[in-house]
Protein backbone atom coordinates (compact mmCIF):
# COMPACT_ATOMS: atom_id res chain seq x y z
CA UNK A 1 0.00 0.00 0.00
CA UNK A 2 1.15 3.67 -0.27
CA UNK A 3 2.14 5.50 2.54
CA UNK A 4 -0.54 8.23 3.32
CA UNK A 5 0.67 11.92 4.23
CA UNK A 6 -1.67 13.69 6.79
CA UNK A 7 -1.15 17.15 7.48
CA UNK A 8 -1.64 19.47 10.55
CA UNK A 9 -5.70 19.01 11.54
CA UNK A 10 -7.49 21.76 12.28
CA UNK A 11 -10.65 22.25 13.07
CA UNK A 12 -13.63 25.29 14.09
CA UNK A 13 -15.80 24.75 17.21
CA UNK A 14 -19.63 25.76 17.40
CA UNK A 15 -21.03 25.23 21.06
CA UNK A 16 -24.54 23.67 20.81
CA UNK A 17 -26.31 22.48 23.86
CA UNK A 18 -24.85 22.11 26.86
CA UNK A 19 -20.48 21.35 26.44
CA UNK A 20 -20.12 19.13 29.27
CA UNK A 21 -22.54 16.50 27.79
CA UNK A 22 -20.52 16.04 24.74
CA UNK A 23 -17.00 15.13 23.81
CA UNK A 24 -14.75 14.86 20.34
CA UNK A 25 -11.38 12.50 20.27
CA UNK A 26 -9.19 12.47 17.65
CA UNK A 27 -6.60 10.46 17.34
CA UNK A 28 -3.52 9.92 14.89
CA UNK A 29 -0.97 7.10 15.04
CA UNK A 30 2.04 7.02 12.89
CA UNK A 31 3.33 3.52 13.95
CA UNK A 32 6.77 4.20 13.32
CA UNK A 33 8.28 6.86 15.85
CA UNK A 34 9.02 6.36 19.26
CA UNK A 35 6.31 8.62 20.28
CA UNK A 36 3.34 9.10 17.90
CA UNK A 37 1.15 11.10 19.50
CA UNK A 38 2.10 15.38 18.96
CA UNK A 39 0.97 17.65 21.09
CA UNK A 40 0.76 21.63 20.42
CA UNK A 41 0.81 24.63 22.16
CA UNK A 42 -0.14 28.47 20.82
CA UNK A 43 3.51 30.39 21.54
CA UNK A 44 3.86 34.12 21.97
CA UNK A 45 3.40 34.56 18.07
CA UNK A 46 0.34 33.10 18.27
CA UNK A 47 1.37 30.16 16.35
CA UNK A 48 1.04 26.73 16.61
CA UNK A 49 3.94 24.68 17.63
CA UNK A 50 5.13 21.60 19.11
CA UNK A 51 8.10 22.29 20.58
CA UNK A 52 8.35 23.19 24.41
CA UNK A 53 8.51 26.85 25.34
CA UNK A 54 12.02 27.21 27.20
CA UNK A 55 14.81 25.48 26.11
CA UNK A 56 13.74 24.99 22.46
CA UNK A 57 17.78 25.46 20.74
CA UNK A 58 18.53 23.36 17.83
CA UNK A 59 20.58 23.11 14.77
CA UNK A 60 19.89 24.90 11.76
CA UNK A 61 19.76 21.47 8.74
CA UNK A 62 18.38 23.58 6.22
CA UNK A 63 19.93 23.80 2.67
CA UNK A 64 21.19 26.85 1.41
CA UNK A 65 19.80 28.93 5.23
CA UNK A 66 22.17 31.46 6.34
CA UNK A 67 22.38 30.11 9.53
CA UNK A 68 23.16 26.40 8.29
CA UNK A 69 24.95 24.21 11.06
CA UNK A 70 24.46 27.16 13.71
CA UNK A 71 22.48 26.48 17.26
CA UNK A 72 19.11 28.90 16.68
CA UNK A 73 16.28 29.43 19.43
CA UNK A 74 12.98 28.51 17.91
CA UNK A 75 11.18 30.70 20.13
CA UNK A 76 13.62 33.64 19.28
CA UNK A 77 12.06 36.75 17.55
CA UNK A 78 14.47 36.57 14.65
CA UNK A 79 13.46 33.37 13.99
CA UNK A 80 9.36 33.57 14.30
CA UNK A 81 8.72 33.07 10.88
CA UNK A 82 10.83 30.18 9.91
CA UNK A 83 10.92 28.36 13.31
CA UNK A 84 8.53 26.10 12.00
CA UNK A 85 11.06 24.88 8.72
CA UNK A 86 14.30 24.75 11.05
CA UNK A 87 12.31 22.46 13.41
CA UNK A 88 10.33 20.21 10.06
CA UNK A 89 14.39 20.04 8.80
CA UNK A 90 15.89 18.51 12.00
CA UNK A 91 16.85 15.19 12.49
CA UNK A 92 13.84 12.96 14.04
CA UNK A 93 15.76 12.88 17.32
CA UNK A 94 16.88 16.46 17.68
CA UNK A 95 12.58 17.08 17.09
CA UNK A 96 12.24 14.54 20.22
CA UNK A 97 14.70 16.24 22.11
CA UNK A 98 12.56 19.68 22.49
CA UNK A 99 9.16 18.00 21.71
CA UNK A 100 6.32 18.70 24.00
CA UNK A 101 5.57 15.71 26.11
CA UNK A 102 5.81 16.29 29.36
CA UNK A 103 2.76 17.14 31.43
CA UNK A 104 0.65 14.98 29.14
CA UNK A 105 -1.37 11.80 30.39
CA UNK A 106 -1.53 9.49 27.06
CA UNK A 107 -4.16 6.41 26.66
CA UNK A 108 -3.73 4.33 23.47
CA UNK A 109 -6.85 2.06 24.43
CA UNK A 110 -5.80 -1.27 24.63
CA UNK A 111 -2.10 -1.19 24.34
CA UNK A 112 -0.85 0.24 27.89
CA UNK A 113 -1.37 -2.13 31.27
CA UNK A 114 -4.55 -0.49 32.93
CA UNK A 115 -3.24 -0.55 36.33
CA UNK A 116 0.33 0.84 34.79
CA UNK A 117 -2.10 3.29 33.66
CA UNK A 118 -3.74 3.55 37.42
CA UNK A 119 -0.57 4.27 39.12
CA UNK A 120 0.97 7.02 36.72
CA UNK A 121 -2.37 8.64 36.92
CA UNK A 122 -2.89 8.32 41.09
CA UNK A 123 0.94 9.39 40.78
CA UNK A 124 0.41 12.42 38.80
CA UNK A 125 -2.69 13.50 41.02
CA UNK A 126 -0.47 13.36 44.07
CA UNK A 127 2.30 15.37 42.55
CA UNK A 128 -0.10 17.84 41.21
CA UNK A 129 -2.19 18.40 45.13
CA UNK A 130 1.49 18.58 46.53
CA UNK A 131 2.17 21.66 44.59
CA UNK A 132 -0.67 23.61 45.17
Amino acid sequence: LPRATLGRIFWDEEKIGDPTESRAIVRVRTGVTDEPDLFFRVNYYDREVEWIESGAIMVDERFGSQTKGQEVDLESPEFNLEAREIFSAARPEARAAIGISEGFFRVSVGLEDPEALQDTFGAGLAAARGAR
